[in-house]
């Protein structure tokens, strides 16, 4: 319903277990009813554009409050069912592009009920609450900007959090059967890592980063070299005999530029 929406979407998968990701694809029908909900959301959020831009004087202002607030029932009900729907890779991507487009129309309007608001609604008491209600349940306060970059920082964040937890099992890698857990943890974050580029990718697609968003942050970059590090250290141990880690710790490496 705000800006923040795509966010609390991104932030939503951050609870899922890593194995998540390995899960198998939600089947074609949520797919498809993840992008009809989502549909509907934007096509509702234009209806209420127009709603607003109908208010001329206090009869229209009086006309257009109970209409305006059953669409906004309705934008509650769609996101309650958009919640309830399983978050695999693909769904995700389908819902942070849409939500992409859903953000810029609140953007579009918000201006709009600013000058509603100022002129009190054209003395229309009904329509003056909904706006209140309106701006208090989306958070408009909030700055464009950080709507903007809390995506990115997310997605690095969590990219972050994968690495680290592969570089650390790396570290704790002393013999055969550390090497073994240490193959199937990078297996499972080099899985994650993937999603979260597709992910960044779809961002990049539909909302170009600013410019302190070009560059991989410093953290990650950092994380790589320490892995490089127990790469070589391995290579010299030959790995304690685990086939897997020669070939998925070049693999990860070549995830991060």
């Amino acid at each position: 319903m705000r800006a923040a929406v795509l966010i609390f979407l991104m932030l939503l998968s951050l609870n899922m277990p890593l194995s998540a990701w390995d899960a198998p694809r939600t089947d074609t029908q949520t797919t498809v009813g993840a992008e009809n909900l989502c549909l509907k959301l934007i096509a509702n959020a234009k209806e209420i554009e127009a709603l607003l831009h109908s208010v001329k004087d206090t009869p229209s202002a009086d006309t257009v409050a109970p209409v305006l607030e059953g669409k906004l029932q309705e934008m509650r009900i769609l996101l309650a069912e958009l919640e309830t729907l399983p978050f695999d890779t693909e769904t995700t991507q389908i819902i942070t592009a849409q939500m992409m487009e859903l953000t810029h129309i609140y953007q579009s309007y918000m201006p709009l009920i600013q000058e509603l608001m100022q002129n009190n609604a054209y003395g229309s008491a009904s329509l003056m609450e909904h706006l209140h209600k309106h701006i208090a349940d989306n958070d408009y306060c909030e700055e464009e900007d950080a709507d903007i970059t809390m995506p990115y920082a997310d997605i690095y964040s969590r990219m972050e959090a994968a690495l680290s937890s592969a570089v650390y099992s790396l570290r704790k890698t002393t013999d055969v059967y550390t090497a073994k857990e240490a193959a199937n943890i990078l297996a499972e974050a080099y899985s994650h890592h993937q999603a979260l580029l597709k992910e960044l990718t779809t961002l990049q697609n539909v909302e170009p980063p600013s410019a302190e968003n070009q560059s991989i942050p410093e953290s990650l970059l950092q994380l790589k070299t320490e892995m490089q590090r127990e790469y070589a250290r391995l290579k010299e141990l030959q790995f304690y005999g685990e086939p897997d880690l020669p070939t998925i710790i070049p693999a990860y490496l070549n995830l991060i530029p």
